[in-house]
């Protein structure tokens, strides 16, 4: 069958022997590549189109490529079957109950090597978020949000859709950023400042 160009092509399931998949998960029959010393844990659910990278983990009852809901304000919009993909790149951690969409086209919601999620978080189609990257519980990340190395979502963060968020930036507990951010800010609430300037605020307390 030729498939569409942004479409992502289908591949025979490529898992490493060392990988360690309970018996509960539910692993899609096609499409999948998991790598050395992966681990995925109950109840897990893995799409079609997943790339999880070597010793990557992926713990109870996450959802990793769900598919997106339809687009803010359609009423009545018909179900869009995504043709992208999921890719959680080397010795990520993903704890329990998240869910990761899947990009609707050609490519991946990206998750860079190293970085933590915890619990009960939702993560946009098409998103990438960096390197090393800290994400505490209860974040909700729009859809085709870029978020830069080395950054901290503090929890109940929320990131709306298609917006930028530079490297080493520290997002307090339960803001809300609605618009781009350059490298190295602190965001309290709704504000940014600069983190240089927050430690000297912070000390001047």
């Amino acid at each position: 069958m030729q498939y569409p160009e942004f479409v992502l092509q289908p591949f025979p399931n490529q898992i490493s022997p060392s990988a360690k998949i309970h018996p509960s998960a539910v692993i899609s029959a096609h499409s999948v590549s998991l790598g050395r010393d992966v681990v995925i844990e109950k109840n897990v659910v893995i799409s079609e189109q997943t790339i999880i990278d070597e010793g990557s983990i992926v713990r109870s009852n996450s959802i990793i490529g769900s598919f997106p809901l339809p687009p803010r304000g359609a009423m009545n919009f018909p179900m869009i079957h995504p043709s992208g993909g999921v890719r959680l790149h080397r010795e990520v951690d993903i704890h329990a109950n998240n869910r990761i969409d899947r990009a609707i086209f050609k490519g991946y919601t990206e998750i860079g090597e190293q970085a933590k999620l915890d619990n009960l978080n939702a993560i946009g189609q098409g998103t990438t978020i960096g390197k090393r990257c800290l994400i505490c519980a209860g974040v909700t990340i729009g859809e085709c949000v870029l978020v830069g190395n080395d950054t901290w979502l503090g929890p109940n963060v929320t990131l709306d859709h298609q917006i930028g968020i530079g490297n080493n930036n520290y997002i307090t507990i339960g803001s809300k950023v609605t618009r781009d951010m350059e490298d190295n800010k602190v965001v309290k609430d709704n504000y940014a400042i600069d983190r240089k300037r927050f430690r000297k605020v912070i000390r001047g307390m």
